[in-house]
């Protein structure tokens, strides 16, 4: 019992011959393994300054191809905010007579001058769709997601004011502001956004 003791202690027992020291039984705990490179959630050539043209070229083919889905989304809405406002703002110039004497109301005095200012205007912002539907078709501004953006919120908020317009009967006054943010304003960022492709070349196509 006592050389069995010392055994399990780990002493070195004498039996005639050379020094034995007990060994312990525990198995050995296996090394921890670093995680594959398969794994690895981004290669590293893509990482870092040191990544290949291949590489640079993928990473350019992935954004092009988000712009791409972005504008699917961008250029319908585009042109069908767009197409709603021209139609609405049609509404205004063949029926102009009537919409400027629901308007006015009982007072019917300056029904001749309130006419011919709501027909110019209406007219004016035909002429304004113009430049816009020129502008989108020929692509001037048609991959930039910022100004195909601010279109689509000015005529869509322009179709549904001019509407209420015709239908509600506001005051022609206020066709004014109508006019002024959704066709004028919308109508000077294309033009100068056609200015700065064509002649300053902000732009170029390939």
């Amino acid at each position: 019992s006592k050389r069995r003791s010392h055994l399990a202690r780990g002493h070195t027992v004498r039996r005639g011959g050379p020094a034995r020291t007990a060994r312990s039984t525990r198995p050995a705990l296996p090394a921890r393994q670093a995680p594959s490179p398969a794994l690895s959630s981004t290669p590293r050539s893509l990482e870092g300054p040191f990544a290949s043209s291949e590489d640079r070229e993928k990473r350019v083919g992935a954004s092009e191809n988000t712009m791409g889905r972005v504008e699917d989304v961008t250029l319908p809405a585009r042109f069908l905010t767009t197409t709603a406002h021209l139609i609405a703002t049609l509404t205004i110039v063949y029926d102009a007579e009537d919409t400027t004497r629901r308007a006015l109301g009982s007072d019917q005095t300056d029904l001749a001058k309130w006419q011919s200012n709501l027909e110019g205007l209406a007219w004016t912002s035909l002429i304004f769709f113009a430049v816009e539907f020129a502008g989108m078709f020929t692509g001037v501004s048609l991959f930039m997601p910022t100004a195909n953006a601010y279109y689509i919120f000015s005529h869509f908020f322009g179709a549904l004011f001019v509407g209420l317009f015709v239908c509600l009967n506001w005051e022609i006054s206020s066709y004014h502001w109508f006019f002024t943010l959704f066709s004028f304003f919308p109508a000077l960022c294309e033009a100068c956004l056609a200015f700065a492709v064509t002649q300053m070349n902000i732009m170029q196509y390939k």
